[in-house]
């Protein structure tokens, strides 16, 4: 019963984890480039790793993208696509 209450932490290793400097390199922007995480609304630094959804390509610091699939969330925190692929 209480496993019911409860959601059960999903792992997360099928989204890498990736320094936020080499997402810049790889879209084509300057290292001032700034993004707002749209789970902890704080900005992304260079040097914070960070993981890149395959779905939709959205972008959210490690930590939080963690944090929300361990309390049972299986989609984008922002535009609400399944976060692993069919």
């Amino acid at each position: 019963m209480i496993g019911r209450l409860f959601p059960i932490p999903i792992a997360v290793p099928a989204i890498p984890i990736a320094k936020f400097s080499s997402i810049l390199k790889t879209l084509g922007k300057g290292d001032d480039e700034e993004y707002i995480c749209s789970v902890c609304l704080d900005s992304t630094r260079n040097k914070d790793g960070i993981r890149e959804l395959c779905n939709c390509s959205h972008v959210f610091h490690k930590e939080c993208l963690d944090k929300w699939v361990d309390v049972g969330q299986v989609t984008c925190p922002l535009c609400r696509s399944t976060l692993f692929p069919n």
